[in-house]
């Protein structure tokens, strides 16, 4: 059984490069604006020969009543209801401001392991920042995800929570890639892409919205269909 880590915060705090870093290539879009990610994405990396699949996940917004922001909010909550533990991103260069602490109480919510990583920290405001921060909410990593700083405490972090969930990994299984049928769904802007996907797997996985151009990342959706990995 692999472990599923959702990775959580606010609009620009370097989810999607954290999220990038951590499984070795370019997946999810990085970019200056905001909320760029809008369907959670998932992908599975290696740490120590134990398999994780990682969720990149929508920035919350709680206070919003703009349609998308729910959506998102939902396909947020999808991924950590999913998951066996969360990273909360806090921009260190900001601190831990109020959004931030709406959002960590909101995930208390759903009673699973919280860990806050303190990204962009190759900063000195950030090191301050860091310090401030209440011994309730720890454990705290910091790091940068941009400059590759810091991954070493973190992969340390997931390899003692391993130990932890031990019981769970002891009858892990790394699913072949022959047994699987890969399928791209391919078309022009709102022609019924992502409504067709959720239709398939039954559940509202991708984002649907008369407005064009709402799917940006290239997104992987598994599911079963007869037995069948798809």
């Amino acid at each position: 059984m692999d472990l599923r880590i959702a990775i959580v915060g606010c609009p620009n705090v370097g989810k999607s490069s954290l999220f990038n870093r951590l499984i070795g290539r370019k997946v999810s879009i990085v970019d200056s604006e905001a909320k760029v990610t809008r369907d959670r994405v998932e992908e599975s990396f290696q740490l120590d020969k134990k398999n994780f699949i990682l969720i990149d996940t929508a920035a919350v917004d709680l206070d919003s009543k703009r349609k998308i922001d729910i959506k998102a909010k939902n396909q947020t909550q999808a991924a950590v209801v999913s998951a066996d533990t969360i990273f909360l991103v806090i921009d260190g260069k900001i601190g831990f401001s109020h959004s931030d602490d709406s959002l960590f109480r909101w995930l208390k919510k759903f009673n699973k392991p919280i860990t806050i990583l303190f990204n962009k920290s190759d900063t000195k405001e950030a090191k301050t920042n860091s310090e401030e921060i209440k011994p309730s909410l720890k454990p705290i990593i910091s790091l940068s995800a941009e400059h590759n700083l810091g991954l070493e405490a973190l992969h340390k972090h997931l390899q003692d929570f391993l130990q932890q969930k031990k019981k769970i990994f002891q009858s892990n299984v790394v699913p072949t890639i022959e047994a699987q049928i890969k399928i791209s769904i391919v078309g022009r802007p709102n022609t019924g892409k992502s409504t067709l996907i959720n239709t398939l797997v039954g559940e509202d996985r991708l984002l649907t919205d008369d407005l064009p151009g709402l799917t940006r990342d290239s997104v992987i959706v598994s599911w079963k269909c007869k037995g069948r990995r798809i």
